[in-house]
């Protein structure tokens, strides 16, 4: 309450301060010399970043964060000194509420979307809109339509959403096997969730030790199996069915889909402690499991390739298609269309225009190329009009991913290619094709009766679809389940959520 207090009043002085300027402020002719003047004006502005896990690379390597190699390129390209600063690794929420609160504005900062959609109805940041217009032109052209879509409130937008460029390509989760045991087995790419079925129950058979299917949970400890969610249709969370926004933890779908599961769990097909297995790599990279569920950094930058490859040198690993359900339904339900961040701009920021400005040059092929390889000459240099580097080079320069402010088209690419995970995510995407299930979550603001009840329904949904799975419940219980569901503030939730929807979803 003393931060709120303390954040309106300095809200409420800084804005007065500036009116008060504003009124005395000389207005120019508009003549040659005035313009020539604007189009040289020098920028100087603070950057408030999220905390990156580069910024212990670079603490490792000496290196000095806010003046190298590669902030000096970027002044040096875009005409503007920026004075990067950092959030911290904990209690980030919690300092930057103070900052506001003491009245210390960065230009720029970024926040998660949740953050940014807080402090815009507190009325600390500004729709950057008439920003966007008239400074971002680069932006705006590299920049779709979804995620602009998932930061705006009463058709403006809280801040310029990270762009994740991977999103149209890939899906939240996959089925990641061991494709050399397939090979020893004889078995095929299933093609249904009936074939799903029986080829764990081959491995089963042949291979009495392993886990045929290792299930997590997540941190509400719901089964984490949202690649075969798809099969009965229920892999997103929120989805649109003939023009109403449905929760599908209390449709149809979910309940065929725990009866499924469930069918796994009593023939020994999925691991019996799942309910307490956190952890998504243990039991595959150790060997223990033939298959598991994640995406393609799963299989790479978590270290399950190459912990597994050290004991098992002729494994592979590969995911399978999709399995398909009745109706033709399959998939897994898409990637947020927006990285964790939306680059805000205070009301009271003092240099918005040069802030834009940055943004935009940020944007650009030049800004880009700094960002996935590092400086010509250093880092890279350009043979034939090809970039050619080295992995020694491009691990000297690895913690330059903390400057990261946009990502062009081809930038996630390139990163992965330099890591040298292109095939992991080549195959990845092409199992996706035409199998991401949209997420309308994604599109909706915070929403108070959906925020505030969103952990106690989350609780409700994984009580009761373990116990029916591991057998200390029963299917019956369904009717109970879902009218539980909607008293402990679900069906308010899913009508907050269709009013915003009839006002701005439909498109």
């Amino acid at each position: 309450m003393l931060i709120k207090r303390m954040l309106s009043l300095a809200i409420a002085v800084t804005m007065a301060t500036s009116l008060f300027v504003g009124c005395g402020k000389k207005v120019e002719k508009d003549t040659t010399d005035a313009v020539k003047t604007q189009e040289t004006k020098s920028y100087k502005i603070r950057f408030s970043k999220s905390y990156h896990s580069g910024l212990e690379e670079a603490g490792k390597a000496g290196e000095n964060i806010v003046d190298n190699r590669f902030t000096q390129a970027y002044e040096k390209d875009s005409g503007i000194n920026v004075t990067w600063e950092f959030q911290p690794k904990t209690d980030g929420d919690q300092k930057i509420a103070m900052m506001f609160a003491g009245g210390d504005f960065p230009d720029l900062i970024s926040l998660t979307k949740a953050q940014a959609f807080k402090y815009y109805v507190q009325g600390v940041l500004m729709p950057v809109n008439e920003l966007m217009d008239k400074y971002t032109p680069e932006y705006k052209k590299i920049t779709p339509k979804e995620p602009l879509d998932a930061v705006m409130q009463d058709g403006k937008y809280v801040g310029f959403p990270a762009i994740a460029d991977d999103y149209t390509k890939a899906t939240t989760a996959g089925i990641i096997v061991r494709r050399d045991i397939m090979n020893e087995l004889g078995l095929k790419d299933p093609k249904t969730i009936d074939e799903f079925t029986a080829l764990l129950k081959a491995v089963k058979e042949k291979k009495p030790d392993m886990i045929p299917l290792d299930v997590r949970v997540d941190t509400n400890s719901i089964p984490k199996l949202n690649p075969i969610e798809g099969a009965f249709g229920v892999a997103p969370l929120w989805a649109v069915s003939n023009g109403k926004v449905v929760h599908n933890a209390i449709q149809p779908g979910y309940k065929d889909y725990i009866l499924y599961v469930k069918s796994l769990y009593n023939q020994g097909l999925i691991n019996k402690e799942f309910s307490l297995n956190k952890d998504l790599k243990a039991n595959f990279q150790s060997g223990k499991a033939f298959a598991t569920i994640g995406g393609w950094a799963d299989t790479v930058s978590s270290g399950m390739k190459n912990t597994l490859l050290a004991k098992f040198p002729t494994a592979k690993i590969d995911f399978i298609p999709y399995p398909e359900g009745k109706n033709g339904l399959k998939g897994s339900a898409q990637k947020p269309p927006f990285a964790n961040n939306v680059i805000c701009v205070p009301v009271n920021a003092k240099e918005k225009e040069g802030g834009a400005k940055f943004i935009d040059y940020c944007s650009t092929e030049k800004a880009g190329l700094i960002q996935d390889y590092g400086i010509e000459g250093i880092d890279y240099k350009v043979q034939d009009g090809k970039i050619a580097t080295s992995d020694e080079q491009q691990s000297k320069a690895a913690w330059r991913v903390i400057y990261t402010t946009v990502s062009r088209e081809g930038s996630f690419n390139r990163r992965v290619g330099l890591k040298g995970y292109t095939e992991e995510f080549n195959r990845y995407t092409e199992v996706c094709k035409g199998n991401i299930m949209p997420d309308i979550q994604y599109n909706f603001p915070p929403i108070e009766k959906v925020d505030s009840v969103g952990g106690t329904l989350a609780k409700h949904q994984a009580e009761f679809i373990t116990k029916v799975i591991m057998g200390a419940a029963s299917i019956n219980d369904w009717d109970k389940y879902v009218a539980d569901f909607n008293t402990k503030g679900g069906k308010d939730a899913i009508a907050a959520v269709n009013e915003w929807y009839a006002k701005n979803g439909k498109k």
